[in-house]
């Protein structure tokens, strides 16, 4: 008998919940709590894109930035570069003019 008992009162708990619940969605209150919760959710998400975007134009930034000092390496380099030829080829003009 006391298991019947404990059986019943289990179901009638579980009936009462139910009805609760069932209620909370008639009366609209589960339905803002489920829009607040998974509002919660969206702004954490946008928050989240938000930041990774700024990170992401700072990345790219960093990009051009290393690829100019590159370029300016480089043609640097090569600006040089033409500077010996040029020493180098005059140097040629005059030891072919003396020989």
């Amino acid at each position: 008998m006391n298991i019947s008992f404990e059986y019943i009162t289990n179901l009638e708990y579980r009936l009462k919940a139910a009805l609760n619940e069932i209620a909370a969605f008639k009366s609209g209150e589960k339905y803002i709590q489920i829009e607040e919760y998974f509002w919660g959710i969206i702004h954490k998400y946008e928050a989240q894109i938000k930041d990774l975007k700024k990170e992401l134009a700072k990345a790219h930034a960093e990009t051009v930035t290393v690829r100019n000092y590159w370029f300016d390496v480089a043609n640097d380099m090569e600006n040089e570069k033409h500077r010996e030829i040029n020493k180098v080829t005059k140097k040629i003009k005059i030891w072919k003019s003396v020989h």
